[in-house]
């Protein structure tokens, strides 16, 4: 018991000394021009909800979690309602690609998406990605309830946060049926409140795309959250 309450004051210690931590996405270069070319190609696609195009990128062993009917291209189409034209899937794209690409791995075969995920180990490991979540965006607002017309307590820029959803009681929910608000505390505990759900991307909790490049081509291999 000693050692845990040693172990609890020493981290409190530590986050005071290190001050609010930011988490900026990276500069992007892409050495590989067909991964440039296939992103660019993908975000238009995105852009104009090209399924055609979609399609014909799904790797036909697609993966979308640990149980057993949760991969194939006959699963995603129907999980996603991708035939329809208010598919989720074209708003969970917008939002991925709006978060920010991750850096790229030299000679590397494979690529995801945000970078939330693929750099959140570039980050002191300290912060546990089931625990923790970034901020993404410039001056985005902290409030002192999860309500729109609730005043505004402070103001966010790329900050590491601590998610304390146990305190995020609106009743709402977002499309993809999470939290409409979560209620967070900046890593050096001096500024809580509530952030509206878009700005707060969770490195694992939250979804990602993975992007495999297999005999020159570039296939959609992975999406999911969690682990």
């Amino acid at each position: 018991m000693k050692k845990l309450l040693f172990l609890a004051f020493f981290f409190v210690i530590l986050q005071n000394l290190l001050g609010q931590v930011t988490f900026y996405p990276p500069k992007i270069e892409i050495s590989d021009h067909t991964l440039s070319k296939f992103l660019t190609e993908f975000t238009l696609a995105v852009g104009k909800k090209d399924s055609i195009f979609i399609k014909k990128h799904l790797h036909p062993n697609i993966f979308m979690g640990f149980d057993g009917d949760s991969y194939g291209t006959e699963a995603f189409l129907e999980r996603w309602t991708f035939n329809e034209p208010d598919s989720k899937f074209w708003k969970l794209m917008e939002q991925l690609l709006k978060i920010g690409l991750p850096s790229y791995p030299e000679n590397s075969n494979r690529y995801t998406i945000p970078y939330t995920f693929s750099d959140w180990e570039k980050q002191d490991s300290i912060y546990d990605p089931y625990s923790y979540a970034v901020i993404t965006g410039k001056n985005v607002n902290l409030r002192d309830a999860p309500s729109l017309e609730s005043s505004i307590v402070g103001q966010l820029e790329y900050d590491l946060v601590e998610l304390l959803n146990d305190q995020s009681t609106s009743s709402e929910s977002n499309f993809l049926g999470g939290y409409l608000w979560h209620y967070i505390c900046t890593v050096d505990g001096a500024k809580c409140g509530y952030v509206y759900w878009t700005y707060v991307v969770s490195p694992v909790r939250d979804f990602r795309m993975v992007f495999e490049k297999i005999d020159e081509k570039w296939w959609i291999k992975i999406l999911t959250q969690g682990d």
